[in-house]
């Protein structure tokens, strides 16, 4: 009731980390664990000069924790009470700021807010406010400047409790809980179920969902498997694949963001030749099971068909271990997800063995270029991270234009017939 954002929450339910686990393994300081970690050196490094603002408005100083090299004491502090909270510190008056205010105030007061939001997170477990012996770890906790001053075999212990915690003591209550509940809902539906099974997947889910016949979900960004991106030949049958969601920034926007990981994209994934050009040969999905071996530069290499590129398997390369930046700077990948770049991807999950490949409207609409003309980033649906992010995304072509486009319908068509999902028959 305390928070706004979901770095500080915590799954319900779940089997707690409880207090005589903790003091097993000499993790007697359950305080400093459980309790910002704030000192002055954090304070500078955070609010630069205005750190002393920062500690005088917002905290009480509690102490030392160590001495600079000039011999002044590292001060450690905590939230006043007033905000202790995520609702108590964002609520109130403190980043309040009246109209018209010039836009480096505003700046620097949106800079403070997330700062100290940044140092309420700092964090490595978080309390049962209904139990005082029950604890679970903070989302991420190793990438906190809390847990990474601790002591070695402190971060030993933490690390082995965080992957317990996530990796197997829920596994019995969460497999219990998905054979009760997840039955009643499919049968309260005559939709197809899909789970989306992305991000931190426990063990258990897996087996649960091939139990149910439930299918899961692949977004290439996300992959499962080893590897920097998913790879739609690969994906299995009893799933359904996208190269976007709801809960990402659409293709063309993520395309576009990063330099260095839209050439390795480029290469190793869509298969981009030499001259900047995407091979073209779209084999259909049974030619995703058939490898031939062909010469090239004088030395034989391995080739496995995978989609609408033929991406080479050239053992570094292909798998993201090699050297990708001398091809990004000999031949760089186009800036813009142009359409025949959207049309190399779309292909891939057409192709996919996957049961359904679904697609959101911007990634169509980015086939065609006059519909791509608006900013990226504008088209994204959620922002799971922020929560000021509203669902307010709306299609910015009339559905009147689109049905009167034959050219970009019969470019879609093309890739549903040639992929073998016509009609909803998929050709294996």
């Amino acid at each position: 009731a305390h928070t706004r954002v979901g770095r500080m929450g915590r799954f319900r339910p779940s089997v707690p980390i409880r207090r005589h686990e903790l003091e097993q393994r000499g993790l007697w300081f359950v305080d400093r664990l459980c309790e910002p970690h704030v000192t002055s050196v954090l304070l500078k490094e955070i609010f630069g000069d205005r750190d002393g603002e920062v500690a005088g408005r917002f905290m009480e100083e509690t102490g030392s924790d160590g001495h600079f090299p000039d011999g002044r004491a590292i001060n450690t502090y905590r939230f006043k009470n007033e905000f202790v909270t995520e609702e108590g510190l964002l609520g109130s008056d403190a980043f309040k700021i009246r109209d018209g205010s010039p836009d480096w105030l505003v700046e620097e007061t949106e800079q403070m807010r997330k700062g100290l939001l940044h140092l309420q997170h700092n964090v490595c477990l978080l309390r049962d406010p209904e139990d005082p012996d029950a604890f679970y770890p903070r989302i991420e906790m190793q990438k906190t400047s809390s847990f990474d001053e601790l002591e070695g075999w402190s971060k030993d212990s933490l690390n082995w409790l965080y992957d317990d915690y996530f990796g197997a003591r829920q596994d019995t209550l969460w497999r219990d809980n998905a054979r009760r509940t997840l039955p009643a809902l499919m049968t309260c539906t005559g939709q197809l179920v899909c789970g989306e099974d992305l991000g931190m997947v426990p063990p258990c889910v897996p087996p649960v969902l091939d139990e149910l016949g439930i299918l899961g979900l692949r977004i290439q960004r996300m992959p499962h498997e080893e590897g920097e991106f998913g790879r739609p030949n690969r994906y299995p049958y009893a799933t359904v694949c996208s190269p976007s969601c709801h809960d990402t920034t659409t293709t063309r926007a993520w395309y576009e963001t990063d330099r260095h990981r839209r050439a390795r994209y480029a290469h190793q994934v869509l298969g981009m030749q030499g001259d900047g050009a995407l091979a073209s040969s779209f084999p259909p999905p049974m030619a995703y099971r058939v490898e031939h071996v062909e010469e090239g530069s004088g030395a034989q290499r391995r080739r496995t068909s995978i989609g609408s590129v033929g991406v080479e398997d050239l053992g570094g390369v292909a798998d993201g271990s090699g050297d990708t930046g001398f091809v990004e700077r000999q031949h760089p990948p186009p800036d813009k997800c142009e359409p025949h770049v959207m049309r190399a991807i779309v292909r891939q999950h057409m192709a996919s063995p996957s049961a359904l490949a679904v697609f959101p409207a911007q990634d169509l609409l980015a086939l065609e270029a006059s519909y791509a003309q608006r900013p990226a980033e504008e088209e994204t649906i959620n922002d799971p991270t922020n929560n000021r992010h509203y669902w307010r995304f709306r299609l910015h072509v009339r559905l009147e234009d689109m049905l009167a486009n034959s050219e970009w319908l019969a470019d879609i068509r093309e890739l549903v017939n040639e992929s073998g999902r016509q009609e909803g028959k998929l050709t294996v």
